[in-house]
């Protein structure tokens, strides 16, 4: 389990839950964290810098890149890789005739899920489904697989130190199965089923792109599925 153990306050887990401010993707108020260049929380000798993001902190392991070569090979190590995988993912889920959908309670890491509650089991930990719609409409299938590639297009490689996920899909691809845990608000992506991101099993969201988060809460809400504010 990722996040702090610590329970926070009920105080603070109403702010969380507060829509009041959010924009149309459900984040908080933010404001652009000085950093060009930020990297996996999973990575080695994080360094966590305290800037307003809602109640998020933001965490970086490499500095600016000070030349064209740095910025290169950051390019080469972390943001390649993560763009092929998202074209791969997009392939795999346009090819399905139908994915399921998942609304998850984001407080369920903090407050485990009651008995007789369906869950979403990630890296041995339960989310709670609030809930549940499979979606055969080609063209909003496709509609999310794309803005998801397209998210990880622009990523900056800028991520939260929290993890409050509201949305999750699966989807087969060959044998496999494959899910997709996302919090747009802390710009994570937890991925399983997915064998070249083994691993590394998250994707970095991207800064200031809420067209993803805008699309998905648009077909969930088509679908009936209700996502948590």
């Amino acid at each position: 389990m990722r996040a702090n153990p610590i329970a926070p306050t009920e105080a603070k887990k109403n702010r969380w839950r507060s829509p009041a401010g959010r924009d149309e993707a459900g984040r908080p108020p933010q404001i652009t964290p000085n950093f060009r260049l930020m990297t996996l929380r999973s990575r080695t000798l994080l360094l966590f810098v305290p800037v307003l993001f809602g109640s998020c902190s933001m965490a970086t392991t490499l500095p600016a890149a000070k030349d064209a070569s740095s910025r290169d090979a950051f390019e080469r190590q972390y943001l390649v890789p993560q763009r092929q995988a998202a074209i791969a993912i997009e392939k795999a889920m346009i090819e399905n005739t139908e994915i399921t959908l998942f609304t998850i309670d984001p407080y369920s890491e903090f407050n485990p899920p009651k008995p007789g509650v369906p869950v979403l089991i990630m890296e041995n930990h339960a989310w709670g489904i609030t809930g549940t719609a499979t979606l055969r409409e080609k063209d909003d299938i496709a509609a999310l697989a794309s803005s998801f590639r397209e998210n990880i297009d622009h990523n900056s490689m800028v991520m939260a130190a929290c993890f409050s996920p509201r949305h999750a899909l699966r989807f087969k691809r060959g044998k496999d199965v494959v899910t997709l845990l996302i919090c747009f608000e802390c710009l994570i992506c937890e991925v399983s089923g997915f064998k070249e991101l083994e691993t590394d099993p998250l994707f970095n969201l991207a800064y200031n792109y809420p067209n993803t988060a805008v699309t998905w809460n648009r077909i969930y809400r088509k679908t009936g599925l209700l996502v948590s504010p």
